[in-house]
């Protein structure tokens, strides 16, 4: 399993935004470098719980967390017959179902194979693409064949311009990189910028449960 510290507080920091995110921009294309595995089993203990439980709980009485995407999903996985939990690439499938292009890049065989069962869980087989190998690589090549195709249709450079919404992921400051772009690469950061400014009341709740986690452990 590539990502250990699935469902912990960084997850719910980190996919709260996201799903907001994409969820306002509608990509029709959205890369993962270092995507991990599409779903979860869900286990008991302290790290989840001061997690995606913590979240799931703490949540429930407060708007706009109550309603949010990233919620509704957790919350469908977390309380089935058997209790998972959704990575980012499942979260983003849910979201953007046809609408969008995948490509999902891990070194981990085990979830490369998970990534390809899900795809083909949701119908999705030709509108995801899973890379088994180095994801930042494979992303700086697809962003490079695709500069070089709009170069040579439109006699534009576009080189300079780098795309999307982007994302931390799984872990430490550069495990994870989740990068939605459309046609306009600027225009979709701008769009992603001012969304995130609309999440201050999302995130200022998030603190206040990264604070009450905080002050749990200290108690322990």
């Amino acid at each position: 399993m590539a990502n250990p510290h699935f469902a912990n507080l960084g997850d719910v920091w980190k996919y709260l935004l996201l799903t907001e995110v994409i969820s306002s921009l509608r990509p029709e294309h959205y890369v993962e470098t270092h995507a991990g595995s599409a779903i979860y089993r869900l286990v008991d203990d302290v790290e989840r719980g001061l997690g995606a439980e913590m979240f799931l709980s703490a949540s429930s009485e407060i708007e706009p967390l109550r309603s949010s995407p990233y919620r509704r999903h957790i919350l469908e996985f977390a309380r089935g017959a058997e209790p998972s939990y959704p990575g980012s690439p499942l979260l983003a499938m849910m979201l953007l179902g046809r609408a969008c292009r995948y490509v999902f890049c891990d070194t981990d065989p085990a979830s490369v194979a998970d990534l390809r069962a899900a795809r083909e869980r949701f119908g999705l087989r030709d509108k995801v693409r899973v890379i088994h190998g180095d994801g930042l690589a494979e992303t700086t090549a697809l962003l490079q064949a695709h500069a070089n195709s709009v170069r040579h249709e439109s006699g534009i450079d576009i080189t300079s311009h780098a795309g999307g919404v982007v994302g931390q992921g799984h872990g430490g400051a550069a495990d994870n990189e989740h990068v939605g772009h459309d046609a306009s690469a600027g225009q979709a950061l701008a769009q992603g910028t001012e969304s995130a400014f609309q999440l201050g009341a999302a995130q200022q709740d998030i603190i206040g449960l990264a604070h009450a986690a905080s002050r749990s452990r200290a108690d322990r």
